[in-house]
């Protein structure tokens, strides 16, 4: 004898907590090491704008 189809669905589970929060951990250093990279980037490019000033008023005090 075949079993007869319900019509219903087998329910979709999400993810467990575990997962979850092993997902929020994750983004969690993503973020940090992004938010890092940033700064670096900040400060390479504050360093290179203090050079290029240095360098402009050296040239006009040796004029």
């Amino acid at each position: 004898m075949e079993k007869m189809n319900t019509g219903r669905k087998s329910p979709v589970r999400g993810p467990t907590a575990k997962e979850v929060n092993k997902e929020i951990a994750e983004l969690k250093k993503e973020n940090f090491n992004l938010k890092l990279r940033i700064y670096f980037y900040e400060e390479r490019v504050n360093t290179r704008d203090r050079d290029q000033d240095v360098i402009k008023y050296v040239s006009t005090c040796s004029r």
